[in-house]
């Protein structure tokens, strides 16, 4: 199974992605596969390929290892990654309200205590509005400048991250709840 972990966005989020996300095919030029709104999601921690038993370990051990404090989060700009070069996604990014990474260091110990590397660096907090096709190099001012007005974006909670499966299809990817766990003081 091809596995990540996210936070699942709230409505009022989605709907002001969707709202940006207008702005933006506006405002870019050429081929983009667009992301449909039912798949904006903010990947905390990619997982790969991963058996059932590496799935489980990380079931059994994320809902106790997430008994911290909710976070408030928001949108705070687009943006193109990679940030130098060929261009190839254009992003919304997100960051913590709060100076408190624990929900973020509890899930990559989980998945390091599971059998997986430890990640380098903690994730770029964003979600995917499109992709460029084909990659190319491409100047962010006017990204930028067409969703200035549009942020900060809605504040929400992060207050459960939720396992996914992403089936590739000719189509794009698809993204299936698997289970969701709290995050939650006890």
């Amino acid at each position: 199974m091809r596995l990540f972990l996210a936070i699942d966005l709230p409505r009022p989020v989605l709907d002001h992605l969707r709202q940006v996300q207008d702005r933006l095919r506006t405002a870019v030029d050429g081929r983009v596969a667009w992301t449909r709104t039912e798949q904006f999601h903010i990947t905390v921690r990619f997982l790969g390929e991963q058996d059932s038993t590496t799935c489980e370990r990380i079931g059994s051990t994320l809902g106790k290892a997430l008994q911290l404090p909710p976070v408030a989060m928001r949108g705070v700009g687009t943006g193109l990654l990679p940030e130098r070069g060929m261009r190839r996604v254009i992003v919304v990014y997100f960051t913590l309200l709060a100076d408190d990474l624990r929900i973020l260091h509890a899930i990559e110990d989980v998945c390091v205590a599971a059998g997986m590397e430890r990640e380098k660096r903690l994730p770029l907090l964003h979600a995917t509005m499109g992709r460029l096709r084909p990659p190319r190099r491409m100047d962010p001012a006017p990204v930028f400048a067409s969703t200035r007005d549009q942020f900060p974006g809605p504040e929400f909670m992060l207050d459960r991250v939720t396992l996914f499966e992403s089936i590739l299809l000719p189509g794009g990817a698809e993204h299936k709840k698997l289970a969701e766990y709290a995050v939650a003081a006890s």
